[in-house]
């Protein structure tokens, strides 16, 4: 088994995007970004970026992060990797959409406010229609009811509100069922009992796949930045704790990468892990992708983008590509129909 003990850089670069020359429009282009856009509020301390990948598929859509980013760099590192992927993960479901992503830049738990949000939704309105956002990392359904105060181009709303909740119970189930497809692939059986399942991040969906994972019987293995969920995930079910060093030493059947992302990297591709399963996880550079085919019998899959959709269920319909004459967003198959403007 592997021994290392690297230093994880969660906001690797894309491309080596520090090092590009060609500077930020040249590493735009190198990636295939159309839009980012950076968002800055003095009298309420917003400071977020929008990165919009593409939209020949539709509007771009992808959630909304709150994370306090060592440095500005990571931000805009961050949020390009986001959004490149949420363009591959619509495509490859078959939804007219394309692919984005915001982060903001902050403490959460400290400078999140009905102003700040409201500011920022005013942002995400000023794009009319192309990139429409939802919950991501640090950001709640009633942060998403702030946000729709001020734009109608936001998911991920109560059901009171004609929303679909919190997706990530169904991005958990997403996970879970991808784990399950891929064990029968590894291992002739869908099965999971006492599978050794290492779950980095415990966060609203890791919190999930763990309770899914527990249920079938599964050997699961957690760690997470957050002491205290680990400590209750600890106290409801039976789970083994790690430190965050430790999960990568781990021999396990199934790697589940819960966390901010850009886990899947130089340093860890060499791990003695059978299999990757992962909500929303990409690797953290393009020449990492054929190192993850050769490093052994694994199967990494991208697991279900559609419940980013769910606030949308009771206003879509299916129609011919059309131009909207309200918005002029160019849809396909999908028709997401405006919400009545909020007072």
């Amino acid at each position: 088994m592997c021994r290392l003990r690297p230093q994880i850089n969660a906001f690797m670069e894309v491309s080596e995007l520090k090092k590009s020359e060609t500077g930020l429009f040249g590493a735009l282009a190198q990636l295939g970004h159309e839009q980012v856009v950076f968002c800055y509020d003095e009298p309420t301390g917003l400071k977020a970026i929008i990165g919009i990948h593409n939209t020949a598929l539709g509007p771009a859509l992808g959630g909304t992060r709150m994370w306090n980013y060592a440095t500005e760099q990571e931000a805009l590192t961050d949020v390009l990797r986001l959004s490149r992927g949420m363009t591959f993960k619509a495509a490859i479901t078959g939804l007219n959409l394309g692919g984005g992503k915001a982060v903001i830049i902050g403490d959460a738990k400290t400078q999140k406010t009905e102003a700040f949000l409201r500011r920022f939704g005013k942002f995400i309105n000023s794009l009319g229609g192309k990139y429409i956002t939802a919950e991501d990392v640090n950001m709640k359904t009633a942060d998403m009811e702030y946000i729709a105060m001020e734009t109608r181009y936001v998911t991920g709303l109560p059901e009171s509100m004609g929303g679909g909740g919190d997706p990530s119970p169904v991005t958990a189930y997403g996970t879970y069922l991808g784990i399950k497809a891929s064990a029968k692939k590894v291992f002739g059986n869908d099965s999971l009992t006492n599978r050794k399942i290492a779950v980095q991040g415990v966060g609203q969906v890791g919190m999930h796949l763990v309770e899914y994972l527990v249920k079938e019987n599964a050997q699961v293995f957690i760690t997470d930045i957050s002491e205290e969920k680990v400590k209750d995930l600890t106290l409801r079910f039976k789970v083994t704790p790690v430190n965050q060093e430790s999960i990568y030493d781990l021999d396990v059947d199934v790697y589940a990468p819960c966390a901010l992302g850009a886990t899947l990297n130089d340093n860890t591709i060499p791990f003695k892990m059978q299999h990757s399963s992962r909500s929303c996880q990409q690797p953290a550079k393009r020449r990492n992708t054929p190192r993850l085919h050769a490093a052994g019998p694994r199967h990494y899959l991208c697991t279900r983008f559609s419940d980013k959709c769910r606030g949308f269920n009771k206003r879509v319909q299916r129609i011919p590509w059309t131009l909207q004459p309200q918005t002029g967003i160019r849809t396909g198959r999908t028709n997401i129909r405006h919400l009545p403007e909020h007072t």
